[in-house]
């Protein structure tokens, strides 16, 4: 199963992503599960890296493990944060709402409790 948690800030925007865990859902190279949220999470983290205006820190320390973090971020940046946002959480929505034995997707705000 692949967790992912999402924590948005006091604006909605993206503040972290974690991804852990496998999917399971097929052979290794082959799992479509893991394929889609791998290329979610490259996606966004890429689009938030080349952002000027927009610090974003992102690891992958070993197979399984994501963790994508954005401290801060220009008021300028804003809205377009707000909408790699939208695209990451409506993106792993989607795959954990076609495929929930493999993947789940929580989302919250900063502070809050998991």
């Amino acid at each position: 199963m692949i967790a992912v948690d999402i924590v948005l800030d006091e604006d909605e925007r993206l503040a972290s992503c974690r991804i852990q865990g496998h999917a399971g859902a097929g052979a290794r190279g082959s799992d479509v599960v893991c394929a889609a949220v791998s290329a979610l999470a490259m996606a966004v983290s890429a689009a938030l890296r080349d952002a000027d205006g927009i610090e974003a820190r992102c690891e992958a320390p070993e197979r399984g493990e994501f963790f994508l973090e954005v401290p801060t971020y220009s008021k300028e940046c804003g809205d377009y944060l707000a909408g790699v946002s939208s695209v990451l959480i409506q993106g792993m929505q989607v795959v954990a709402d076609e495929y929930p034995k493999h993947c789940e997707c929580r989302l919250r705000k900063a502070g809050e409790k998991k």
